[in-house]
């Protein structure tokens, strides 16, 4: 008991100094000037998500979180009217920040259907403050302007045993399979056992006729006995917003961390679909762990992480540039942090010469960073409840640096002190003690009972 209370305690202190974040980060960073960004739209409730058509049509959707609503507006109307497209607040749970309306997506040529899928964290029966999350089916009205609240079809609910890290993020893959993320659900130890979906990326098929779907044939454990067949990818935390490269289809996967590192993983499309697919957690954190006789050739690693601290405390995700306007930064991965609100942009993914920059400091909680109709990036703001457009700067004049180079530059004295400990003695981290000691009883104990965990 003493030790699943510390562990619950620290939970709740990383959750706690995450939300002070969020009351502090506005006055003490500046603001993004005008040349840094144009505001497309504002006036949000906590927009956490958002959806810009592609195929052809000029609609964009805007998830508001906690209300259970999303905006949408025609821009091909050119009379910047925003209304409710799908309001489920009646539907969702929302105890803790994370839960709520989660992802919206449409299928491939979404043109000629009538249908879309949305992710929310419903409330359970369990009588306590944990939802689980939910994948359904929606219909669309014949003008295209609304939803069809009495058509949802539930597809899929995913059990989750905490409140936290929750996800819910949706892509359609250039292969038409949906690619869903599923948080640890604040149990960590789950994201190893693979009888269990929490920790993971699903890639399921919910266009085929089969309900309520069917499994791709070439998924990784299609013909076990032992594991879902849903799961694509997993020993992940909480993947808030992954993201495919609209031409090359490589996948950029960031990771947000527990106590100290944040970590974005690279799934190039070249991958063999038979490689490996462990990304770590809850054995690493990053590239660092306290458990013994664990073989790092069993998993996949990050390819690049950093501290918390001055840089951030949870990054949330974002989208290659493909755009038009800014040719020089074709192919750079822009992303941010929650917490800090800077956005950088990183080169090189796939191979050994990684490089960051710096692209602009913001005030804002960025919730998202996605792509419009015309390949430019876009973030939403928690903080004002806006969706900006960003302005890329001169890249001429853009500092690039090696991974380690950028962190020094950024760190602190005493982050330098905090890093070289953890950096040689990670064992110290008493969290990860305490997460290694229950997660190893639990696996344990699922692997005693169904034989489910091959790397114990």
């Amino acid at each position: 008991m003493l030790i699943k209370n510390t562990y619950l305690y620290f939970v709740s202190l990383t959750l706690a100094l995450i939300v002070f974040f969020y009351a502090v980060s506005a006055s003490e960073t500046e603001s993004p000037s005008t040349q840094s960004v144009e505001l497309i739209k504002s006036g949000f409730d906590f927009p956490s998500n958002f959806y810009f058509s592609q195929d052809g049509t000029k609609k964009i959707f805007v998830i508001e979180h906690h209300t259970g609503k999303i905006m949408f507006t025609d821009l091909n109307l050119q009379n910047e009217t925003w209304s409710v497209f799908l309001d489920i607040g009646d539907k969702i749970q929302t105890a803790d920040w994370e839960q709520g309306l989660q992802s919206i997506v449409f299928p491939p040529n979404s043109d000629s259907t009538n249908h879309f899928y949305v992710t929310y964290t419903k409330p359970t029966e369990r009588g306590d403050d944990t939802g689980d999350l939910v994948l359904s089916k929606f219909q669309i009205s014949e003008d295209q302007q609304t939803a069809i609240k009495s058509s949802e079809e539930i597809l899929l609910v995913i059990e989750l045993k905490k409140y936290v890290h929750n996800c819910g993020h949706m892509e359609f893959g250039r292969d038409g399979y949906l690619y869903l993320c599923v948080g640890d659900g604040g149990d960590g130890y789950l994201s190893q056992i693979r009888r269990e979906l929490p920790g993971s990326i699903l890639r399921i098929d919910v266009e085929n006729q089969k309900k309520p779907y069917a499994i791709p044939e070439d998924n990784p454990f299609v013909n076990s006995k032992k594991f879902r067949p849903e799961i694509w990818l997993y020993g992940l935390r909480n993947p808030w917003k992954f993201s495919f490269d609209s031409k090359t289809n490589d996948m950029y996967i960031p990771d947000v961390g527990s106590a100290y590192w944040e970590e974005l993983n690279f799934r190039s499309i070249k991958s063999k679909m038979d490689d490996i697919r462990n990304y770590g957690w809850d054995f690493f954190e990053g590239f660092f762990t306290n458990e013994k006789d664990i073989d790092p050739k069993n998993f996949s690693f990050p390819i690049y992480t950093y501290p918390h601290g001055t840089i951030g405390e949870a990054i949330i995700g974002g989208a290659v540039y493909r755009g038009r306007k800014y040719p020089d930064w074709d192919g750079v991965y822009v992303f941010s942090d929650i917490v800090s609100g800077r956005i950088w942009g990183l080169r090189g993914a796939g191979t050994e010469k990684i490089e960051l920059t710096e692209i602009i400091k913001t005030n804002f909680n960025i919730t998202a960073i996605g792509i419009d109709h015309d390949g430019e990036i876009v973030f939403s703001s928690f903080t004002d409840g806006s969706l900006y457009k960003l302005k890329f700067p001169d890249i001429d004049g853009a500092s690039w640096n090696k991974n380690e180079e950028f962190l020094l530059s950024e760190r602190t004295e005493f982050e330098n002190k905090i890093y070289n400990e953890r950096l040689n003695e990670p064992k110290k981290n008493t969290q990860w003690q305490y997460e290694g000691l229950l997660g190893r009883f639990y696996r344990w104990q699922k692997t005693f009972f169904s034989d489910t965990l091959d790397l114990w």
